[in-house]
């Protein structure tokens, strides 16, 4: 599935197929600069991939980011041409089990449920008459001449978070990224930490464009929050980094990438393309097991991670320092973000909370 989301947003690069734990190490021991890498870095049905596991590169400073971008998984229900019956073992690759949960159990085969190491390895096995169907792409079940009954088999709101990797950060990028452990609230309530951490990472914006964007958030530790941050139209040079170490409770893991776009912006455009979200609430979270997000597409909020109050948390956090620069005059956004930061203002001027108040509304 990797292989297929790169070949679609890289039409014109030449790909090589590795497996995850051969890119990890090429990561760890250091790309060529000209080559890059790519992994799954989270998916809203099952959270983080085990055997990709980027989130450790990030965090431990081992390579820099220069893409994220999302992309809807499609799983087919494949089978061989002269099967025509009810499945008693269904076979895929080990991310489909979470991805297709609704599926299997609708099929009563959730405890028949075959784990395989990738999906093309799980057509071979079907082929070889291990189990009667398995599910995949629809490109590779076409290829093995199998028979597709189903046009997609995944959850809904099934998204993928991949990320490209380089040895440094990219140069030429727009969106400087920056990682973080950050401490974790009390009882779900801001501390004066926070708002002092709040006023530093906001603190350089004159813009709405310009507003930092939480991307992705996840407990490191008991007590700790790693935060992926990105901030659009900034100078990769000019990063504040300075002044999250003048936090006694921040611990600055450093510069984790540089993109072209604003991750935050492209996934809330992503949402509102692929799953109608004007449809929905201007506050809509969506997650199955350890995986979550939350987002706002009038302010281009798109947080996403493992745990609910983690993530919720965070949303919130940013959603409260957009009314408060709103209420300043130091930002002006567009009329939508404008209209909704104003009902917004409103009741924060009749002495309610944020973080009390906004409800994101599961899909």
């Amino acid at each position: 599935m990797t292989y297929l989301a790169c070949k679609k947003r890289f039409p014109r690069r030449r790909l090589t197929f590795k497996k995850f734990k051969e890119i990890k190490n090429a990561l760890r021991k250091g790309l060529p600069i000209n080559k890059s890498a790519a992994l799954p870095l989270w998916n809203s049905n099952r959270g983080i991939i085990p055997k990709s596991s980027p989130e450790e590169l990030i965090f431990e400073e081992v390579a820099r980011i220069s893409t994220l971008w999302c992309e809807r998984i499609i799983f087919v229900y494949a089978t061989k041409p002269q099967f025509d019956g009810q499945p008693r073992r269904i076979g895929s690759a080990e991310v489909a089990y979470q991805q297709c949960s609704n599926f299997l159990r609708k099929m009563g085969v959730t405890n028949r449920f075959v784990k395989c190491s990738t999906t093309t390895k799980a057509v071979a096995r079907l082929k070889r008459g291990d189990f009667d169907a398995c599910l995949c792409s629809r490109e590779l079940a076409e290829a093995k001449g199998l028979n597709t009954n189903m046009e997609d088999c995944a959850n809904p709101y099934n998204v993928t978070t991949f990320s490209e990797f380089a040895k440094v950060v990219p140069p030429t990028g727009k969106v400087p990224l920056v990682a973080i452990n950050v401490p974790k609230l009390d009882n779900g309530r801001i501390t004066p930490a926070h708002v002092d951490l709040m006023a530093e990472i906001f603190g350089g914006v004159t813009n709405f464009a310009s507003m930092p964007k939480f991307v992705f958030a996840m407990q490191t530790r008991e007590d700790r929050y790693g935060i992926l941050i990105e901030f659009p139209n900034f100078n990769v040079k000019g990063l504040p980094l300075h002044l999250f170490e003048e936090q006694p409770d921040v611990q600055v893991i450093g510069e984790a990438g540089n993109l072209q776009e604003s991750f935050s912006s492209h996934a809330c455009a992503f949402l509102l393309r692929i799953f109608k979200m004007k449809e929905w609430h201007n506050f809509a979270s969506y997650g199955l097991h350890e995986a979550y997000f939350c987002a706002c597409p009038k302010l281009d909020i798109f947080v996403q991670g493992y745990k609910p109050n983690v993530v919720e948390q965070i949303a919130r956090l940013s959603l409260r320092k957009h009314v408060e620069l709103f209420a300043s005059k130091v930002i002006h956004p567009n009329p939508a973000a404008r209209e909704l930061l104003n009902q917004l203002l409103e009741r924060v001027k009749g002495g309610e909370r944020i973080e009390d108040f906004v409800e994101f509304v599961p899909l």
